[in-house]
């Protein structure tokens, strides 16, 4: 076979990558992270396709406006298929609960939307098995180290009146003040923001949007930036991996023992709100989560609050001994 021959798996690959584009509305983020997945499992059917034409391949996926007509997949090619999605499982027993399960999610879901647009007689998915991974605990700062951030990064800015630190100012009062994603606060316009009464339409997941009221302190902190660009950033959005250093960068500065992240302060926010009486309906809209499942992540951290309070204020307390 010729290098540049692709296998029929591998258009069907090309197609279901455009379909994630064009119909689901994935953020490039996701889409990436499957292309990278069904990479190391095109890889399987023929060492005669590089990584690099493979990876050129399913690029192409994203900007192509069109599908290709595909007829089904063979009886043969089903089985090669079953032959190679055991190989490639097998191959990624070894990654950590997270990554694997992401991996065999992105897997399921090909084969689901083969068999769902009549490309295959059988779910091939079927045989994928997701196990359960352990829920991680979100990491978050303190109501106090929130506070500490926040008013160091104001004291600083005013002192030093550069545009460079309002702006590191405001991008970190954005993520705690208004629980944003990373992407989502590189990606404001200031057609989003009505700094009068500091409400935010943010762009989330999946192109869903969404409406936050901030609060007073982070809209001051934005209105000290000059508004001139389209987004509040500069001229494009804001590079993630910027935004990231701002981060930890502040998070060293105020001796954070703990390597600070833009998520880190995102479940902050969601800690907080949620510790002070806010429910899990309010805060699923604030975050954008599409389930309250996703939510629910954040419950154990009310009980904690809860169990702290136990100790702190009841009779038999440890403050009380």
């Amino acid at each position: 076979m010729s290098p540049k021959t692709p296998l029929k798996i591998h258009k069907v690959c090309f197609n279901y990558i455009k379909s994630l584009k064009a119909i689901e509305n994935f953020s490039e983020h996701t889409i990436s992270a499957y292309s990278t997945d069904l990479v190391q499992f095109l890889h399987g059917f023929t060492v005669e396709i590089s990584i690099k034409e493979l990876k050129q391949l399913l690029n192409q996926a994203q900007i192509h406006p069109f599908f290709e007509k595909m007829a089904p997949l063979s009886s043969a090619e089903e089985i090669q298929i079953s032959h190679e999605i055991k190989k490639t499982l097998k191959s990624w027993s070894s990654l950590s609960a997270s990554s694997r399960n992401r991996k065999f999610s992105c897997l399921k879901s090909l084969f689901n939307w083969c068999f769902q647009n009549e490309l295959s007689s059988q779910n091939l998915g079927d045989s994928i098995h997701t196990p359960k991974s352990p829920r991680k605990i979100p990491h978050y700062i303190s109501v106090d180290e929130a506070i500490l951030l926040l008013s160091q990064l104001r004291k600083v800015a005013d002192e030093n009146q550069t545009q460079k630190l309002y702006e590191q100012s405001a991008f970190i009062h954005l993520l705690y003040g208004g629980g944003l994603r990373l992407s989502e606060a590189c990606n404001i316009k200031w057609e989003d923001i009505n700094l009068k009464n500091g409400r935010l339409k943010v762009l989330g997941k999946g192109g869903k949007e969404r409406m936050i009221y901030l609060p007073l302190q982070c809209v001051s902190t934005v209105k000290k930036i000059l508004k001139n660009h389209m987004f509040i950033f500069g001229q494009s959005p804001l590079p993630t991996h910027r935004g990231y250093s701002w981060v930890k960068q502040w998070g060293k500065n105020i001796g954070l023992l703990k390597p600070l992240n833009p998520h880190a302060l995102r479940h902050s926010y969601a800690t907080h709100l949620l510790t002070s009486g806010a429910n899990l309906r309010s805060l699923q809209e604030l975050l954008g989560h599409s389930s309250l499942t996703a939510t629910e992540r954040y419950t154990h951290l009310s009980v904690d609050h809860l169990a702290l309070t136990l100790e702190n204020k009841h009779p038999l307390g440890d403050k009380n001994k």
